[in-house]
């Protein structure tokens, strides 16, 4: 039993991060390996926030150029994050409102969709959800900068 959990077939070392499990070489140093968890851990943050940043600029254009204000995706970003909340609209069952607005304004390289199957954005999200992005835009003829 590791940190409360049971990790049934392996009998070596674990470094805990959100519940994945990583095996420990054979004498490596915990300290080094923990300082590198929280290496990666500021490294996704600081990428966050280049998200978010990201994000607020592209808000900036929408209504700058077009006289758009998403105001429900603000909302949700300024309650959620822009990780969660980039989850929350890419995996609805419908297009969100945005991304049916950005369409009309031919402007789809502003929708959330797009922007994460950006570099270096991509790589907050899962496979799943850099498809089903990919996927909403070709519907619409869209492709990928």
């Amino acid at each position: 039993m590791h940190n409360g959990y049971e990790v049934a077939g392996y009998a070596g070392n674990f470094v805990s991060s959100n519940d994945l499990f990583t095996p420990l070489a054979a004498g490596t140093n915990r300290k080094s390996v923990a300082q590198l968890g929280i290496m990666l851990k500021n490294m996704m943050n600081k990428l966050e926030d280049l998200l978010e940043g990201e994000f607020h600029r592209a808000v900036s254009i929408c209504i700058g150029q077009y006289g758009y204000r998403p105001s429900y995706f603000l909302q949700m970003l300024g309650n959620h994050g822009p990780v969660d909340t980039t989850i929350r609209l890419v995996t609805a069952s419908k297009f969100h409102e945005g991304f049916t607005r950005l369409w009309e304004l031919r402007r789809l390289d502003l929708t959330v969709e797009a922007i994460i199957l950006r570099n270096p954005y991509k790589q907050l999200f899962t496979k799943e959800v850099l498809d089903k992005a990919r996927e909403r835009l070709e519907q619409l003829g869209y492709k990928e900068e």
